[in-house]
């Protein structure tokens, strides 16, 4: 298959995603929920792209690549409504990156720096639940969560366990 992606012409395997096209030809798109080894989820909504001809943006993780398809991933547009998701969530996430056990590791502080968002134009409205600790491979903060279903996806679909109660089944 054949598309264009940022006025680059690139291929695509059958069944291939917009975003795994992108990642291997180079072009960097944002994500927080994607993970490779899943099946793709769209929960972030960091990785949308405009395609010529669709209605809206879309999310790169779960658009699977198409013939002549023509994808644009650093427009106005684009760039205006993943700094508006990155606003929303620090609206419930801590902003004491400094403090942060995983400062300088953490893709939600780089897109924030990138996005120019230092802080939430709603306020911060900060979350009192207690971290659970009691998962045999997951330490979980649920005040720091973004809610994106990574670590409960990778528990259900890759390890093969269910976390916190949630069933795999």
């Amino acid at each position: 298959l054949a598309l264009t992606i940022d006025g680059q012409e690139v291929t695509a395997a059958p069944g291939q995603t917009v975003l795994e096209v992108a990642k291997s030809a180079g072009i960097e798109i944002p994500t927080l929920c994607h993970d490779p080894r899943l099946e793709p989820y769209g929960a972030c909504r960091l990785c949308l792209v405009e395609v010529e001809g669709a209605r809206a943006p879309m999310p790169s993780c779960a658009l699977k690549a198409g013939e002549g398809m023509v994808v644009h991933t650093q427009t106005d547009k684009v760039r205006r409504l993943r700094k508006f998701v990155i606003e929303l969530l620090l609206s419930y996430h801590p902003l004491d990156c400094p403090v942060c056990e995983a400062a300088g590791d953490c893709r939600l502080q780089d897109y924030a720096y990138e996005y120019g968002v230092s802080e939430s134009p709603w306020g911060w409205h900060p979350l009192e639940f207690p971290t659970r600790d009691d998962h045999p491979n997951i330490a979980r903060n649920p005040n720091r969560c973004i809610l994106c279903g990574r670590c409960v996806r990778i528990c259900r679909e890759v390890m093969g366990i269910g976390c916190w109660g949630f069933s795999n089944r």
